[in-house]
């Protein structure tokens, strides 16, 4: 082991261009790292520049010319065309999946049946085959209704109505649904 000290040692001594260069780069490249961080500093370390407004232009109008406004009245500009109503867009509701309107039908035979949980367990099944049909939620709003569970049938019942687009059956629906767990 001490040879090879030594040897590496007078190689250094032999050479010491060698040593020299590299100190050399290695400052030069420590010089060059430094004077980019300045750079970044004397970029982005100064305040921006103050702009100022143009210079008031003769024969054009300037803000303070003309008379204050009103605080009674504001200045209200009537636009030369009358206003066109937006036309109207219908939604239509979303209709579960079949996939999912087999689950509904298996949950309204438990649902009558008395086997709430079930009918609950196969209504989620729908809600996730079909998350965007209101009819997996009014049925889901009537189970909880049948348990008396209020709070989350009437939950369900205003999911279902988000859903319901411009359905006015479905709406009626919901709203028959509505009033029944109201008088429960």
């Amino acid at each position: 082991m001490n040879f090879q000290h030594s040897e590496i040692i007078s190689d250094i001594a032999a050479k010491p261009c060698g040593l020299i260069k590299s100190a050399g780069v290695v400052s030069l490249l420590f010089v060059v790292a430094l004077s980019g961080c300045t750079s970044f500093q004397e970029t982005y370390g100064r305040k921006p520049p103050v702009v100022t407004a143009p210079a008031p232009q003769p024969g054009i109008e300037q803000p303070s010319d003309r008379a204050p406004a009103t605080a009674d009245k504001p200045e209200v500009r009537q636009s030369e065309e009358p206003r066109r109503s937006r036309p109207s867009v219908q939604v239509a509701r979303a209709e579960p999946l079949p996939a999912a309107n087999h689950f509904i039908q298996q949950a309204r035979t438990a649902s009558d049946q008395g086997d709430y949980a079930q009918a609950l367990s196969l209504l989620e099944r729908a809600r996730r085959i079909s998350p965007g049909a209101g009819e997996v939620y009014l049925e889901i709003a009537e189970v909880h209704m049948n348990m008396g569970d209020t709070a989350q049938a009437k939950q369900f019942c205003y999911k279902a109505q988000s859903l319901s687009g411009d359905d006015a059956e479905f709406k009626e629906r919901i709203r028959r649904v509505l009033n029944q767990i109201g008088s429960a």
